[in-house]
């Protein structure tokens, strides 16, 4: 069972859900090196599975609470650009998730594409904590906040 994360804000619990889920591409990738393609592949399906629920709180939870700002307009500045990377992230798993299906597994397509993809979400975790999570702690009211951290543990 996953370990629980336990917020102080929305970043923290945002941040952690990514170190969590950068853990577990890590160890897919390792698995695969060492050809334990049962395994790889369930570790796959548990990151993918995190990665689009991580996804799904963000844009139904957390952009919304944070474009209820006056200060932000919804679907324009970071959090447009954000959902723009989310499309391509969700192309690049449907990708990698068919390396697994085929009969025949090709380690070399399986490592460019999750190298791809670990390359985009280095680059998009980074700017979300640095200005998004930021953002939606400093613009949204502390007990929206609080209701918006436990939906996120919830979701």
């Amino acid at each position: 069972m996953a370990e629980e994360i336990v917020p102080a804000s929305a970043k923290g619990y945002l941040q952690a859900d990514h170190e969590r889920l950068d853990g577990l591409m890590r160890r897919c990738r390792e698995l695969v090196a060492a050809s334990d393609m049962t395994t790889s592949a369930e570790t796959f399906a548990d990151f993918r599975h995190g990665l689009l629920r991580h996804i799904n709180i963000e844009e139904w939870l957390l952009f919304p609470a944070l474009e209820s700002s006056p200060d932000l307009r919804p679907h324009h500045g970071p959090t447009a650009q954000m959902r723009h990377e989310h499309q391509e992230i969700v192309r690049l798993l449907v990708l990698i998730q068919d390396t697994f299906a085929v009969r025949r597994f090709d380690p070399g397509t399986f490592e460019r594409l999750s190298s791809q993809l670990a390359d985009l979400l280095r680059q998009h975790n980074e700017r979300e904590e640095r200005v998004v999570y930021a953002m939606t702690d400093s613009l949204v009211s502390g007990e929206q906040l609080k209701l918006l951290i436990q939906q996120m543990r919830s979701f």
